[in-house]
């Protein structure tokens, strides 16, 4: 529904297109109009005339065509006048960044400190007021002219991915706002689990299933921020919006099919994960944590084991000791691994388009969540091979830094043909993008790496950080 407060001189409802939107929009004949529509619906109405207009316009929204709802919405909205809606609204994000933390090296500068607010603000405003805790993934459909809004479509990351969301509320905790991050947790568990502990590759914020290819990443995440609340903040699991048995449903669930998953993070391939892998080894861990506070020491000590053997055979199986194509040093981390032989050169048919390579050739960073989630040493060998080669494979040094392919042959991104930065085609023809989440990715390595020993990348002393400046 819209409105205004002083009301509409003139109004019509119209499918795009239509022979009552298409004249006014075109030569500005206001002619013919309709009280009902159905379809791509545009709404168009008159609010004055003249060279200045000052008004106040409300749009409503009502499931299932309830019209009185969604006008219940509109009048209650204007009641207020626009200045004190404007002063409320402002006055509670203000409210809400007072109550974060912002770090030493971002306070009071002028630039950083507005760009980590509206960062964190950002990642708030994605959250649903009607299910809370349930982050969306983006409120963009970030494809440009290539994703067309008046055909309808199941483009965009307007949905609730479990891992997307872990990165929020772990994001959430690092800003101080434990809440928001316990939260999220509760809608994990309360919301998108399933009775047999498998949440969904991605839902609708109510929970119900958009796509639902099993990526055990996301099913292990929850166990990993669960024992992260009662550990780090002091809840008892009776204090929060679910119990052991949730807890439980999750890591049996990723005990009985990991390691392997059925898509890794980026939703394309099947296998073994580096990402996936270490996500599954910390989700059990800290699974083994919370068992051990219900005194269910046989699922601790189930998880426990487990997650060792995973961890002692994450080289075995994920990191080639040949390479392709002469790719060096070795052993390094493959990206996924279609069985438990690294070097057994299976080709991979890579989505969205891309070519068909041999699996050792098709490199990425995720092996960094195995340092950042515990799983290995920052100074791990194979690590350091495996951070050299992604270097030599998919880094970029841009005039502002370095940044990061996704992985080798990726064709999700921009179009490999024309000017740089042209729009997804969304035909395969493409050659991927630079993703910030790899910059930061990275950054959190270089931090563990430091504190872990300076000499761990041949540096000085001087390089090394403090405890205390993680």
């Amino acid at each position: 529904a819209l409105a205004a407060r002083s009301g509409f001189e003139w109004a019509s409802a119209d499918v795009v297109g239509g022979d009552s939107l298409s004249p006014l929009l075109t030569v500005g004949d206001a002619s013919t109009r309709y009280e009902r529509a159905s379809g791509n619906v545009a709404l168009t109405a008159r609010i004055g005339s003249g060279a200045a207009v000052s008004e106040t316009v409300a749009l409503g929204f009502a499931e299932d065509a309830d019209e009185a709802a969604a006008l219940d919405e509109v009048t209650g909205s204007l009641k207020p006048s626009f200045d004190a809606t404007r002063a409320k609204y402002a006055k509670s994000w203000r409210s809400w960044l007072r109550g974060i933390d912002t770090p030493a090296s971002v306070a009071g500068d002028a630039v950083l400190e507005p760009q980590y607010n509206f960062a964190a603000m950002a990642l708030k405003a994605a959250e649903s007021k009607q299910f809370p805790g349930a982050g969306l993934a983006a409120l963009c459909v970030p494809w440009g002219t290539e994703v067309v809004a008046n055909e309808p479509s199941d483009y965009g990351y307007n949905y609730v991915w479990g891992r997307d969301l872990y990165q929020s509320a772990t994001a959430f905790e690092a800003m101080g706002d434990a809440e928001s991050m316990r939260a999220a947790v509760e809608y994990l568990y309360g919301v998108q689990q399933r009775e047999d502990g498998f949440l969904p590759q991605n839902t609708y914020l109510d929970g119900r299933t958009r796509w639902g290819g099993e990526q055990l990443d996301e099913i292990a995440f929850p166990s990993l921020l669960a024992h992260q609340l009662v550990e780090r903040h002091d809840h008892d699991l009776a204090d929060l919006g679910f119990d052991y048995a949730d807890v439980k449903a999750s890591a049996d669930y990723v005990a009985a099919h990991g390691p392997e998953t059925g898509q890794e993070r980026w939703e394309e391939e099947s296998g073994l994960s580096p990402s996936t892998t270490a996500a599954e080894i910390a989700g059990l861990v800290g699974a083994a944590h919370l068992a051990a506070d219900a005194d269910a020491r046989a699922d601790a000590l189930l998880y426990l084991a487990l997650a060792d053997h995973w961890q002692a055979n994450t080289e075995a199986w994920m990191a080639t000791e040949t390479g392709a194509d002469g790719t060096d040093p070795t052993p390094y981390y493959v990206r996924v691994n279609d069985d438990r032989d690294p070097d057994d050169g299976a080709p991979r048919n890579l989505n969205n388009g891309g070519p068909t390579l041999d699996e050792r050739a098709v490199v990425d960073a995720g092996f960094l969540e195995l340092v950042r989630l515990g799983v290995k040493p920052a100074d791990d060998d194979t690590i350091r091979n495996s951070v050299s080669v992604a270097d030599d494979s998919i880094r970029v040094d841009t005039p502002h830094g370095p940044a990061w392919y996704r992985y080798v042959g990726d064709a999700y991104g921009e179009i490999a043909a024309g000017d740089p930065g042209a729009p997804w085609a969304g035909t395969g023809d493409g050659r991927g993008r630079l993703w910030p989440i790899f910059t930061g990715e990275r950054g959190e390595y270089e931090l563990r790496a430091r504190a872990d020993g300076p000499d761990a990348f041949g540096g000085t002393d001087e390089d090394a950080l403090e405890p205390d400046a993680l």
